[in-house]
């Protein structure tokens, strides 16, 4: 027979639900304080470290929907399965102060949705979050984060051996004293992006958004990245391990030297993406410095500064096909022209991207072939995808008659006999 219990605290509502031997429990926070008392996120985490598959939320006095939790010690390490879930319209900070990091999770399951994690430390690892267990942050946000110290990498994240996954997540403005502005993923750890704004970075060494060594795997999936910055090697990424990005756009990032991303000792895959803007004042590669294998495809690698190129082979292979690479790079299908990106904003979808303008050479010039269906925006893309992050989804339709224009201004007319691209020079 299932047996259910309801029992009501006066500080902290708590619902607990036993079927059999499983316990489960939800658990309110009531109290933005950090001052030991109950009703307090620190407390709830305690309980829910005695429950697993509890549920932590947010029920504030007086119908207050907004506030920060500044931090008084490190909150305790999550122990159980435990769901932390801050309601849809809700604006609560867990704030470090600048002393402490929020979150550690050990070897088990967590979710945090909704939730911004700001100005965390730590001398460890992770100024920000800590994660050994199997961790999912959906809508949050990670800023001001910063590591320092013997072991002062991930400024907002370490992922050493756990599995990460974010989903429209903002990661900005975090800093690591080593490596990893705002991720550490390290030995058997996975941490997969998707939908994510990675900004504003920095690495006193490498990786100025993301540091992936030690056989780690990272994937990120229409994100963007940019002004991100590091000390010395990979504005964006510093790879050791297995990296994939799709669908991303990378511009406006910084490295000392090695790249936009610096491919030293792993394997490289990129797809559909657009890379423009990287300074290295020193080093090789704008765009790749590629020490092992990378395979491109349908990418645009235009307008990075660096000696060597756009992707500086530094010993390494790389495949590349059906690419805007300036300077050039052998493979099929690529070429080399001013692909007419339009500026970083908005322009429909979750994060910022870079519109082809009208005449773009990379226009309906990709494979489709391994492409993704969608673009950055999850646009859908067309049988004829374009080179880059994004895509107009327009496909022309056979037996139609299209009027073109070339540089020149001059008219023509496009009778389409199939589902083709439009001639390279003209323009609709």
């Amino acid at each position: 027979m299932r047996h259910c219990i309801a029992r009501l605290v006066t500080s902290m509502t708590i619902i607990l639900v036993m079927c059999g031997s499983a316990l489960s429990a939800t658990y309110s926070v009531t109290s933005l304080a950090d001052n030991g008392g109950s009703g307090e996120l620190r407390a709830a985490i305690l309980s829910a470290n005695a429950n697993a598959g509890s549920t932590i939320t947010f029920s504030l006095p007086n119908g207050s929907v907004s506030g920060s939790i500044i931090l008084t010690s490190a909150l305790p390490t999550i122990t159980a399965a435990t769901t932390i879930s801050v309601p849809g319209g809700f604006d609560i900070n867990v704030d470090g102060a600048g002393k402490y990091r929020p979150f550690q999770v050990a070897a088990t399951s967590v979710s945090i949705s909704n939730m911004t994690i700001q100005h965390g430390y730590s001398t460890n690892g992770g100024g920000a979050i800590l994660n050994d267990g199997t961790l999912i942050l959906t809508n949050c946000v990670l800023s001001g984060n910063s590591t320092s110290g013997a072991n002062s990498n991930g400024g907002a994240i370490q992922n050493s051996s756990g599995t990460l996954t974010l989903s429209n997540c903002m990661l900005s403005g975090n800093e690591a004293g080593n490596a990893g502005g705002c991720l550490y993923n390290a030995g058997t750890g996975i941490a997969t992006f998707t939908d994510c704004t990675i900004s504003g970075n920095k690495s006193t060494h490498v990786g100025g958004a993301i540091s992936n060594y030690w056989s780690g795997t990272i994937k990120l999936i229409g994100c963007t990245l940019t002004g991100n910055m590091a000390g010395t090697n990979g504005a964006v990424l510093d790879n050791d391990g297995s990296a994939s990005f799709s669908n991303c756009t990378l511009v406006a990032n910084t490295a000392h030297q090695s790249g936009c991303i610096n491919n030293y000792a792993g394997s490289l895959t990129l797809t559909n993406c657009t890379t423009t803007g990287t300074n290295v004042s020193t080093g090789h590669g704008g765009g790749i410095c590629n020490e092992t294998i990378a395979t491109l495809t349908n990418c645009i690698l235009y307008g990075d500064v660096g000696t060597g190129g756009e992707i500086y082979a530094n010993g390494g292979t790389a495949t590349v096909t059906y690419s805007d690479i300036q300077g050039g790079y052998s493979g099929a299908g690529n070429i080399d022209a001013d692909p007419l990106l339009g500026s970083l904003c908005t322009d429909g979808g979750p994060t910022q991207t870079m519109a082809l303008a009208i005449g773009s050479p990379c226009y309906s010039k990709g494979t489709s072939t391994g492409a993704p269906t969608t673009d950055q925006r999850n646009y859908p893309r067309p049988s004829h995808p374009s080179m880059g992050a994004y895509d107009n989804g327009w496909q022309p339709s056979a037996g139609s008659i299209y009027i073109l224009w070339n540089g020149s201004g001059q008219a023509s007319l496009w009778n389409v006999t199939s589902n083709e691209a439009p001639p390279q020079t003209d323009k609709l």
